[in-house]
């Protein structure tokens, strides 16, 4: 790694990396399958916000829908995070 000003941030991300990376070679099929929901859901909510005709209403259930669909892939993060954290603990 190239000399850093954030060393401990860089060792950081290339940990949260490495465990990606691993979960996703380890668990490929569920890998799959959440990427493939993460793919619909994300062309679902661009289809709707190029709708040019949104109410207010509808504008707000679009960033709501926008907020739920990022709190859905920050939980399976964490998921991969604990499950990778109690592996290496056990």
């Amino acid at each position: 790694m190239p000399n850093s000003d954030t060393p401990e941030l860089d060792s950081l991300l290339e940990r949260k990396i490495k465990q990606l990376r691993e979960f996703r070679q380890k668990q490929e099929g569920v890998w799959v399958i959440v990427s493939g929901a993460y793919l619909v859901s994300r062309s679902l909510i661009v289809a709707l916000a190029k709708d040019g005709l949104l109410s207010p209403i509808s504008a707000h259930r679009l960033m709501m829908w926008q907020t739920i669909n990022g709190y859905l892939v920050e939980s399976f993060f964490l998921l991969i995070d604990r499950r990778t954290g109690r592996r290496l603990c056990g």
